[in-house]
């Protein structure tokens, strides 16, 4: 027989699960009830009284509560995160230092790469140039052969010029030629000038920052010869002290140079009669261009010139174009441009000269 306890015991047990058996069955009933429409919910309630005596003790316990509040910036990194806002802006400042560093090693590990590979080639084909360079003591120790054409190796590896006694168009010269793995580009003059060099002066007359940044040993003096007007300067807008474009006066309906909008680069600089915009000339002045696979803009201006009266005929288009424009293509580079961005001959290159890897050219 069970004891006192023990039924004592199991009478608890036996109420306790009576219990949560109805606990149960009142959620299970309510879950799927009418509770009828919601009450609004309402904030920062306050009683005022005596006027606006209350609201003003609120509003300066409003701005209290707000002016030692710190402010918080959402992130979302893998996961979501709440920042401090003076702490976001140091982290995002270290952050764009930091890739901007970064960039700058890789490119400066690509263009010790390409002059690597090209002192190569040059060590692997040092006889035959040896031979073909003894002839003339003046002549530079090395010439490299492309399509046929001699070219003298200057500036470091930078710039092949071709002889003084070539007799090949300037169009002879390939767009595009790879020498021992490193990319040149051609000049409207018929030489060929390294793609990293190429690629630092766009960024440089495009952006105003260099992607070698300090430890570039070229010349970044940006001249008023390849540096384009100033849009804001046209319209009255200019408010920078320090704009690094050209303040000069023109109108809309003044035609685009020829020279710096298909070269880049024009002599007269500020004081050229007209615009100097990266625009096609040909198709801003006339309307067409012949060029085969013109990558400039194509800006229709027909109305503008139409206003000013003053657009230009085809006979008229004929008679700029010159001779050696037509030897050049519209996408050959500008070789007075690259000319001042690389410096003079006689600076050559310090660290690859200096390397023992490489070979002095």
């Amino acid at each position: 027989m069970a004891t006192s306890e023990e039924q004592e015991l199991m009478a608890k047990i036996g109420s306790l699960a009576s219990k949560i058996n109805r606990h149960k069955a009142q959620q299970h009933n309510t879950k799927f009830g009418y509770h009828g429409p919601g009450r609004n919910r309402y904030r920062n309630k306050t009683l005022v009284l005596n006027g606006q005596s209350g609201s003003a003790q609120s509003v300066d316990a409003n701005a209290a509560s707000n002016s030692t509040s710190p402010s918080w910036v959402s992130k979302t990194d893998r996961h979501l995160q709440l920042i401090n806002s003076a702490i976001y802006e140091k982290e995002a400042q270290s952050r764009s230092n930091a890739i901007e560093q970064t960039h700058r090693h890789r490119q400066l590990q690509k263009d010790n790469r390409e002059k690597s590979k090209l002192a190569n080639f040059a060590r692997q084909n040092a006889n035959h140039v040896a031979a073909s360079s003894s002839a003339s003591a003046s002549a530079p120790k090395f010439e490299i052969t492309v399509n046929g054409i001699h070219f003298h190796v200057l500036k470091g590896g930078n710039k092949l010029v071709k002889l003084p006694d070539d007799v090949n168009p300037p169009t002879a010269t390939p767009k595009v030629a790879f020498i021992g793995g490193v990319r040149f580009h051609r000049t409207r003059n018929g030489n060929l000038v390294r793609h990293g060099i190429v690629r630092a002066q766009q960024q440089l007359l495009s952006k105003g920052t260099c992607p070698e940044g300090d430890s570039c040993d070229l010349s970044h003096e940006v001249t008023e010869e390849r540096t384009p007007l100033c849009l804001h300067f046209a319209k009255g807008k200019c408010i920078n002290p320090s704009c690094p474009y050209v303040h000069a006066q023109h109108t809309q309906s003044d035609p685009v140079c020829r020279a710096f909008g298909i070269y880049g680069y024009c002599d007269k600089g500020a004081q050229c009669p007209e615009r100097h915009v990266y625009e096609c000339p040909d198709f801003s002045n006339a309307g067409v261009c012949k060029m085969k696979g013109c990558k400039r803009p194509h800006i229709e201006r027909a109305s503008v010139l139409r206003r000013a009266g003053n657009r230009p005929s085809p006979e008229e288009m004929d008679d700029i174009s010159s001779d050696d424009d037509f030897a050049a293509d519209s996408d050959d580079i500008d070789s007075d441009g690259v000319e001042e961005f690389i410096g003079k001959d006689e600076v050559e290159d310090a660290r690859f000269s200096e390397q023992t890897d490489f070979i002095g050219f």
